[in-house]
């Protein structure tokens, strides 16, 4: 995130609307002062829930500052992650006991897992 502004301002709001909270790190979180022209970033990990294909998880990210005359900005962007299809796969084994019998016929136990 930068601060597009020439005067210092503190990051009061961190957050994601699917995920809550964030924490952000050492040099970007809440509390953190930018200033003027700053930047900082952080990454943050999260499991995406599943979903049905064809189908996209998307999220916004919240961020807000103050300045120190208590007026404030918010800024906000979203990620989109697609959904990929998962195709069955199925697989089995047939087997034979035993393998061979006499002409005349016989019980032969065939099993499959």
């Amino acid at each position: 995130m930068t601060n597009n502004s020439t005067e210092a301002a503190t990051i009061t709001v961190l957050s994601d609307d699917k995920f809550g909270t964030l924490a952000g790190d050492t040099d970007c979180q809440v509390g953190t002062v930018l200033a003027g022209g700053a930047s900082c970033s952080f990454e943050a990990t999260f499991a995406i829930p599943a979903g049905d294909f064809p189908g996209n998880h998307v999220n916004t990210f919240t961020a807000t500052v103050t300045d120190d005359d208590t007026n404030t900005d918010t800024a906000t962007d979203d990620a989109t992650v697609a959904y990929t299809d998962v195709l069955p796969d199925v697989s089995l084994a047939k087997s034979a006991n035993p393998t061979s019998v006499p002409e005349t016929g016989a019980d032969v136990v065939l099993p499959t897992s």
